[in-house]
């Protein structure tokens, strides 16, 4: 429960705060109250992933509990809350894709639909090597790593597609493909760490 309330509590700040200071600064600079108008939108998911997570180690670190085996407890229901997040953003209609044309045929790419489905499959992923494990590849912190390297793939994907505006780029590379791109890295370093191969089974 305390985990729990670390990850909402933070989550919920530091997904506003990202969209405040990243996405939109000049509009809450010109209207400060228009920070507290939390129900017209305005969250990031990023932001909240990475503040709700320094609140809940913090949380587990004080307990003094096992921080890795909570981290694989986590990874499925981080993968299964953005997949209904991004649910709620195709019935909103925010976080669209850019038209693709193939040959004549032009069409919208659902990038909202592409990561509820690709990231509810990683959470039945996850809950499948959790429900069947193998001292070979479900160490402590394995399934996290997983979680971080499949997430970061499908982000990037998305992020590639997407056409809506997320504030400042580099280049071609929104902040979110570059903090994907560093997931994925964790993730493969952390696998390498625990002597895993990405294709075990």
């Amino acid at each position: 429960m305390d985990i729990g309330l670390a990850l909402m509590f933070g989550g919920f700040l530091g997904s506003r705060a990202f969209h405040v200071l990243y996405e939109a600064p000049s509009l809450y600079l010109e209207n400060p109250m228009q920070i507290f108008r939390v129900w017209e939108g305005g969250f990031v998911w990023y932001g909240g992933v990475i503040v709700g997570l320094l609140t809940a180690v913090a949380i587990i670190k004080s307990k003094r509990e096992p921080l890795a085996k909570w981290l694989d407890v986590l990874a499925p229901v981080a993968a299964a809350s953005y997949a209904l997040g991004r649910t709620a953003c195709w019935f909103e209609g925010c976080c669209y894709g850019r038209y693709c044309t193939i040959a004549d045929f032009q069409f919208q790419f659902p990038a909202q639909l592409f990561a509820v489905v690709w990231e509810a499959g990683v959470a039945f992923y996850l809950l499948l090597r959790e429900a069947r494990p193998s001292s070979k590849t479900t160490r402590d912190g394995s399934l996290f790593a997983t979680y971080l390297i499949l997430h970061g793939l499908g982000r990037v994907v998305m992020e590639i597609f997407r056409d809506d505006e997320r504030g400042p780029a580099v280049g071609p590379l929104t902040v979110s493909i570059l903090i994907s791109i560093g997931l994925i890295a964790i993730g493969f370093i952390w696998r390498r760490s625990l002597k895993i191969d990405i294709r075990s089974r």
